[in-house]
């Protein structure tokens, strides 16, 4: 390569722009999405054509005959009035990323305290970092340790965060410490 090309390549004008704001990172990520779609959508519809076209050829069938049930409604006929925009058709993973609710740690300490009976401390989550919700419908059995209940509730929902669960003084529940008698210390000192 002489030093001409090798000139040329690192003063050539970029035409990307990095996004100035989060908005238009999302903005931006949406986009990306969309056009995934659309690309998807004609790919599947493309191989439902040529899918047609040789089963046309192997059984000499006519055209009528061969042909792909539509995809969609179109978005308007030619003899409506209304013109109906066409309709973006979005991928499940495109839709769990937008749809799905997201908390920040203090809600989740909240709920898990709300469900589980007994405060936690997150740690490894930014203050601007939104999570999962907590998700499961009963608390742990109260013959299971602090301990187990890290590993087989929190660490698996939330990969690369960590827990700290709290008795009712404040102080740290140990591993080995049976739910229901970190539960018990938040109920003895309802009661005093």
């Amino acid at each position: 390569m002489n030093s001409s090309t090798h000139t040329a390549i690192h003063t050539a004008p970029t035409n990307h722009s990095p996004p100035k704001t989060v908005l238009g990172t999302i903005v931006g990520l949406y986009n990306a999405v969309a056009l995934l779609d659309d690309t998807v959508l004609e790919i599947f519809q493309n191989a439902v054509s040529s899918e047609a076209t040789r089963r046309k050829e192997l059984t000499g069938a006519s055209p009528a005959s061969t042909q792909p049930p539509p995809m969609a409604a179109a978005p308007y006929s030619a003899t409506s009035e209304v013109h109906a925009a066409p309709v973006r058709l979005r991928s499940a993973a495109s839709r769990a990323a937008f749809d799905t609710p997201r908390v920040s740690s203090f809600e989740l300490a909240a709920a898990i305290y709300e469900k589980e009976g007994f405060r936690v401390e997150i740690f490894g989550a930014g203050q601007n970092t939104f999570l999962r919700p907590f998700s499961f419908q009963r608390r742990m059995r109260s013959d299971c340790t602090v301990q187990q209940w890290k590993a087989i509730r929190f660490a698996r929902m939330y990969p690369g965060l960590r827990a700290r669960v709290h008795l009712a003084d404040g102080a740290e529940a140990h591993g080995a410490h049976m739910l229901g008698t970190v539960r018990s210390t938040y109920e003895m000192k309802a009661l005093q």
